[in-house]
């Protein structure tokens, strides 16, 4: 019972990771005067499908490739690392799977993500992609801080390791979740390779960053891999800054998360590299340090 809804929920992120793709590509289409996707049938709703057909039957070349098997098995992690985040962290698998820490299951996965790109950047044996890897890594370390103080926060006052438990706890509310829920949004966009926090693909700069030498289905998996961190972040925040006051509303906020990120990559131009690393380290982690010391002074 417990496989078929493991199954069933990893095949509805699938579907719903594709048509939120439609949805980005709609509203950027809106924001510029034109339709977007409607050529395809029923008003452009199999875009997303006829565009996974596309990529997967694509030839696959390698030029410059070094350690060929590991390119070809590295940009699957990262998709496979947000689904399992879905089970483990936000669905009621972690109590059946015995995982007692799903805070601390969450924090590991999600520094592995980084280890995707680095490896990606270098096997692709490329001075572009081998910069885009740098970059992803020193962005990885300046945010992912952010977010593990973040979580340690919110368990620190629920005073529990599992995520599915902190929000019975009315302590951090009040205080944690207009702040909090911007400084997640805002680190949740970096770790996920957002726009205007994309710096480790850079058009400008970097032809297309660490996924310069992939094309086809392993560009589709790298794709995939970036909305499913979106919607999983999406998914997160609402749960923990919104699900107190409004369960029945949780799905809608998440959408609204969801509409929140597109909106960003509508809004704002990329950061210059030395003005994202300036930004997380003198700006979110003075006020993450100090919601720490108000929280030990409150609590």
């Amino acid at each position: 019972m417990v496989l078929f809804e493991v199954v069933l929920t990893q095949a509805s992120l699938l579907v719903s990771m594709s048509f939120y793709t439609l949805l980005e590509r709609k509203m950027l289409g809106s924001a510029q005067l034109r339709k977007g996707p409607n050529k395809v049938p029923i008003l452009g709703l199999v875009q997303p499908f006829m565009d996974a057909l596309k990529l997967l039957s694509k030839k696959n070349l390698f030029y410059s490739v070094i350690l060929k098997r590991l390119w070809k098995v590295v940009p699957i992690l990262g998709l496979v690392l947000y689904l399992v985040l879905f089970e483990v962290v936000l669905t009621q698998a972690s109590y059946a799977l015995k995982v007692y820490s799903t805070m601390l299951m969450m924090m590991v996965l999600l520094s592995l993500s980084v280890y995707s790109i680095m490896i990606m950047g270098w096997t692709s044996n490329n001075k572009f992609t081998n910069m885009g890897a740098t970059r992803a890594v020193s962005q990885a370390i300046s945010y992912e801080l952010i977010l593990s103080l973040l979580l340690l926060i919110l368990a620190a006052l629920s005073c529990n390791l599992l995520v599915l438990q902190w929000k019975d706890n009315l302590n951090y509310l009040f205080t944690v979740m207009l702040g909090g829920c911007m400084m997640m949004l805002l680190s949740s966009m970096a770790e996920v390779n957002r726009t205007p926090f994309d710096l480790m693909e850079g058009e400008s700069e970097l032809v297309s960053g660490f996924n310069t030498e992939f094309f086809g289905g392993y560009f589709a998996l790298i794709f995939m891999g970036e909305y499913m961190g979106m919607m999983f972040f999406s998914y997160f925040m609402s749960y923990m800054f919104m699900n107190q006051f409004m369960n029945m509303y949780l799905m809608f906020f998440a959408v609204v998360m969801s509409i929140l990120i597109v909106e960003f990559r509508l809004s704002f131009p990329r950061f210059r590299y030395d003005l994202l690393m300036k930004f997380c380290w003198e700006v979110i982690l003075y006020i993450i340090l100090m919601w720490m010391f108000f929280y030990l002074l409150l609590f």
